[in-house]
Order: structure tokens, then sequence, then C-alpha cells
């Protein structure tokens, strides 16, 4: 994945971020599927799992909350 990203939250954009950073914000919890992005220098933001290219992110990664139920 080499895009730039935006999020959008309570209708502001933030970014553009690059991959890393989308890791760590989905390691601190800042970043979830439902999450409202888009490629960096459009307009039209989907919900982030609804990007190939992020998708994954979501299936590597066990919530904090998720890892300490299972114990």
């Amino acid at each position: 994945m080499s895009e730039n990203w935006t999020i959008s939250v309570d209708g502001r954009v933030y970014g553009p971020y690059n991959e890393q950073q989308m890791r760590s914000f989905l390691a601190e919890g800042r970043l979830a599927e439902h999450s409202l992005v888009s490629r960096a220098g459009e307009d039209q933001f989907a919900r982030a799992s609804d990007y190939a290219e992020l998708a994954p992110l979501f299936a590597d990664h066990w919530p904090t909350s998720a890892a300490a139920w299972l114990g």
C-alpha cells in the first residue's frame, strides 16, 4: 500500500497520512473499520474497511479489549 489517506471526523478532514501512520492510529484505537477515509486529494469518503488497500489492516488487528477478553 503506497497510498496516502485522509480521515474525516465530525466534518473535519485530517491528513494526509501514510501507511505507517494509519497502522499506528489503528493500534492506538484512533482508526476503526467504520472510520471515514479517502485517498489523499479525493473528496469521496467511505468506511476504511471498504478500501481493498486498508481492509487487511483490520483483518490482522485484534482490539485490545478483545485480546483481554480472550485471555
